[in-house]
Formats: C-alpha cells, sequence, structure tokens
C-alpha cells in the first residue's frame, strides 16, 4: 500500500493492545510527512523526518494518546486543517479512536466525509465493535493481527536475552499473546504472580485461606493473574490429556495435579474466562467473584 503509493485519506488499524498498532501509525505519519521518501519508509534524514522525531512537525496531530478526547479537541483539528500546511505537502492526523465520545465522533465524521486534499486520518482502535459504523465506513480498515508464538518469542528473545524461553513463553500467554505487552511485563513481577498463583493452586488450607488469597489477587492486577490462571489452566489440560508440556520448569507441580480429569478443568476454565469477562462491570463485587472461583477450585482439587 505505501509502496504503491496509494494510501487511503482514512485508515483504522485495529487489534489488541501490544500489537504495534501506535508504533505503526508512527511509521506511516513519517512516511507521509518525508520529504524524500523511499521504497523503505521515510527517509529518516530530511528536515520533516527530524521535525517529526522531536515532535515538533507542523503538519502533524495526535490526539487521545493518554485522554480522552473532546469536543474542543476536534474542533482544534478542523482549524488545523483549514490552514494551508507548512513543511509537507501532505497533513497527517493520528487519533486513538477508543477515546472518542460519541459527539465526537460524529464531529469528525463530517471531517472524514469531505476531507481537504493531501490530509490523512489514521485511527487506532482495540475493538472494531466499539468504533461507530458511520466512521468504520470511511475507513480503510487493517486488522493488527497476533503474530505466530514462534515469531513472538524470537522477537522477545532478542530484546530480552537472558530470560529463560519458559518465562518468555509465560510472559507472552499472559500478554495473550501480543509481544508489546509481554515485553512491559516485568520478570520479578511475573514471578511473584507465578508464586502468589501456586501459592492459591496448591494451598493444603485453600478452604480456610480462599478469603486472604482474594484480598491478595486484589492488590495485584487482578485481571492479569487472572489470564495467567487461564493460561496455566490450558498447560495444565495439556499435561493431563498428553504428558507434555512446554513448561519444563512446572513439570513436577502439573504431575501433582495430573489426576484431574480434562472435563472439570475445561469447566473451571470457562468459569475463569467468565470471571475475566465481568470482573469490571460496574456493581461486581470482585472480592466475592474472586471468593467463588477459589472456592470452586478447591471442591475440584478434592473431589
Amino acid at each position: 500500500m505505501v509502496q504503491s503509493k496509494k494510501i487511503p485519506h482514512a485508515l483504522l488499524l485495529v487489534g489488541q493492545e501490544g500489537l504495534g498498532k501506535q508504533a505503526l501509525a508512527n511509521t506511516l505519519a513519517q512516511r507521509l510527512l518525508c520529504l524524500s521518501p523511499n521504497d523503505n519508509g521515510a527517509c529518516g534524514i530530511c528536515t520533516a523526518c527530524h521535525l517529526y522525531q522531536q515532535q515538533h512537525h507542523p503538519d502533524y496531530r495526535s490526539l487521545g494518546d493518554n485522554a480522552n478526547i473532546s469536543i474542543d479537541d476536534i474542533r482544534e483539528i478542523i482549524d488545523f486543517l483549514a490552514k494551508a500546511s507548512h513543511q509537507s505537502a501532505n497533513r497527517v492526523v493520528v487519533i486513538t479512536a477508543d477515546h472518542l465520545t460519541v459527539n465526537c465522533a460524529n464531529a469528525l465524521l463530517k471531517i472524514l466525509e469531505e476531507p481537504p486534499n493531501q490530509t490523512y486520518f489514521i485511527l487506532i482502535a482495540k475493538q472494531l465493535s466499539a468504533i461507530l459504523p458511520t466512521i468504520r465506513s470511511r475507513c480503510f480498515i487493517v486488522n493488527v493481527s497476533v503474530p505466530s508464538v514462534q515469531d513472538a518469542i524470537t522477537w522477545l528473545k532478542q530484546q530480552r536475552p537472558e530470560e529463560s524461553l519458559d518465562k518468555l513463553i509465560w510472559q507472552l500467554k499472559v500478554a495473550g499473546g501480543a509481544p508489546l505487552k509481554a515485553q512491559n511485563i516485568a520478570p520479578q513481577a511475573l514471578e511473584q504472580s507465578l508464586n502468589m498463583l501456586e501459592r492459591l493452586l496448591y494451598a493444603e488450607n485453600l478452604l480456610i485461606c480462599y478469603q486472604e488469597e482474594a484480598q491478595n489477587w486484589l492488590l495485584s492486577d487482578t485481571t492479569d493473574a487472572l489470564y495467567l490462571l487461564y493460561y496455566w489452566l490450558t498447560e495444565l489440560i495439556r499435561y493431563v490429556t498428553t504428558g507434555v508440556t512446554v513448561f519444563s520448569d512446572r513439570t513436577e507441580r502439573f504431575t501433582q495435579l495430573a489426576h484431574l480429569s480434562a472435563k472439570s478443568l475445561f469447566a473451571f476454565m470457562n468459569h475463569v474466562l467468565d470471571a475475566i469477562q465481568v470482573l469490571n462491570a460496574s456493581g461486581v463485587n470482585k472480592q466475592l467473584l474472586l471468593e467463588a472461583l477459589f472456592y470452586e477450585w478447591h471442591a475440584l482439587r478434592s473431589s
């Protein structure tokens, strides 16, 4: 698309967190603003590239990086586009569309329907369903997909050569396969989460301490902790059914639970997914939600 120079005036990059959507948007923006682009992208040495790299390019705007977008922000973009370009022939606006309210989206729609010449919009979103259909219809949608495990692990190993393969796989699992999110998981934090997880799973007196464990989980990133539990269960099921696991450092631990049936583990795993989906809903008592889940695990392990 870039090499053919047929870039749509509005792109919508869609994909889960940690897949590099922002980095892709930045690369495209610099390519569009570059004064001497080549087949590989921006030249990196022209005045426009230097201005962009220093975040001072007068023909570039970015909205919603760290905060919600207001209607005043959209009006500022409209004013910006009403003026002639300065450094480059093109103008680029990058918008984190997850932060658009309905009013802001409707105001943006008017610009997308009749964009000024040589103006490009790059929208970023985690979920396509969160974007108004009218906005989607004006954009060329690019799905940023999860890379293969092999590709993601190869990249992570290059970033963290000192980390063991087992730890990198755990990080990738917790991150839902997103390598950039996995990279941001500190090894110490992962180890603490694994210890917290195993303290729950192998506790001899869980019936007594499950309320305390629920409180401990609430002090951590509870969603990530539940995802860790979910992926740990998928690997336990693999071990129960095949006797094989990619986590060589956990084989002994898996053996202790190998008597559990795959059917019961699948049922519990589905309940973990249910808990993840409702965890952040308004009015949910997270403490009771976790207590019920942990009590269910105690009953399963004792059966």
